[in-house]
């Protein structure tokens, strides 16, 4: 069996001429590829500082509504926003309505 793949020292020759003729092009597209990452990874940083900046404004409205504060401004209402207590139901001495339908009358039943 025969091997028809070039040997290493040719593949490392190859490759240092190969670098040495194309040095300043690799350096370009070397700049290039490290401007576009750096351009990404501003991009995405100044993204998740935005969300993080909204979380933290939404927990903080939220933590004030549940304490009864007013969520637009920085100060304490004057009057709590809470929901008002329930009204309670007035008694009148009549029984609750039937929840469901009362059956008509047959004929038979108005006999007896």
């Amino acid at each position: 069996m025969v091997c028809y793949a070039p040997r290493a020292g040719t593949i490392i020759g190859v490759g240092i001429a190969s670098y040495v003729l194309l040095h300043n092009a690799i350096g370009r597209i070397l700049h290039i590829v490290g401007l576009i990452m750096e351009i990404a990874l501003i991009a995405s940083m100044t993204a998740a500082a935005a969300v993080v900046v909204a979380w933290a404004a939404r927990t903080i409205s939220r933590r004030r509504a549940a304490q009864g504060a007013c969520t637009s401004c920085r100060f304490r209402c004057q009057r709590a926003m809470i929901p008002d207590p329930p009204v309670p139901a007035i008694r009148t001495g009549r029984p609750a309505a039937p929840t469901r339908a009362a059956r008509p009358p047959r004929p038979n039943d108005q006999a007896a």
